[in-house]
């Protein structure tokens, strides 16, 4: 990997981690069209570790807020006063880790498919289309139901397949709940938190055969994925508020045309 390739990919990583147009996807065809094939499973580590950074700092007000909240309520052992939307983060992250512990190892053929791609990319942009077009929001976080989460939780475990947006389908998910745009961005990326604490955990394993000789081409994807991702937050927050969805739903329908047209012959 040369040092372009790492800022490249780090960027490509950070903003389409949290953008709702698939970050495996996107680093596919960048891999494909920079001409890469080696496995960078350990370097997609560090630059996941990066993004799940990023989302920490974003969301750091809400998250220490239900973090006391949590630990003043097991403190007094009132399991009742923990806040509901902790809970439903654990109720929406369960579909995922079944998922992932059932059903990806036999799912890994369609992660070098451009085919699949193209097809995720346009299961993506049909929920970003058609949610865009959802006006009756009266829900927030204090409001949300078991069944929310859940559905929420089911549309992050989908995003399991390659092209389809993690962050695009429980949005879009959140607001076919009728949950208000700004609530459904924020229960989407808390959502986020352990699924990509999790699937970082998984590997870090890895990190141990990272050489001496490469540490800056790391550093400089960690980085850059860093800055990125918590760039991406700040976009994607303005527009999902200013209800532009719609953006994102054409652009993943045309890049998935694209992909099916193009990338699927190579």
């Amino acid at each position: 990997m040369t040092i372009t390739e790492s800022i490249v990919l780090g960027m490509v990583q950070g903003l389409t981690e949290f953008l709702p147009v698939s970050s495996d996807g996107h680093l596919a065809l960048f891999q494909a069209f920079l001409g890469i094939n080696d496995n960078f499973l350990t370097f997609d580590i560090v630059v996941h570790g990066a993004t799940l950074l990023a989302v920490l700092i974003f969301f750091r007000n809400n998250i220490v807020l239900l973090a006391q909240q949590t630990i003043k309520a097991l403190y007094l052992r009132k399991l009742n006063e923990v806040p509901l939307v902790v809970w439903y983060i654990g109720l929406g992250t369960l579909p995922a880790v079944l998922f992932g512990v059932f059903i990806k190892s036999s799912l890994e053929s369609l992660y070098t498919s451009f085919t699949a791609v193209g097809l995720g990319f346009l299961v993506t942009a049909t929920f970003l289309l058609i949610a865009n077009r959802v006006t009756h929001l009266y829900k927030d976080l204090n409001s949300l139901s078991w069944k929310d989460s859940l559905l929420i939780g089911i549309g992050q475990a989908l995003a399991i397949l390659p092209g389809v947006s993690r962050s695009g389908l429980t949005v879009s998910t959140g607001l076919f709940r009728n949950i208000n745009r700004e609530s459904a961005f924020t229960f989407s990326f808390l959502l986020a938190i352990p699924a990509i604490m999790g699937a970082t955990l998984l590997d870090i394993g890895n990190i141990s055969t990272i050489n001496r000789s490469d540490l800056t081409l790391y550093l400089l994807g960690f980085v850059t994925a860093f800055v990125s991702g918590y760039i991406a937050l700040t976009i994607f927050k303005r527009l999902v508020t200013q209800n532009k969805l719609s953006w994102f739903g054409y652009y993943t329908l045309i890049l998935g045309i694209v992909t099916l047209l193009v990338f699927s012959r190579i």
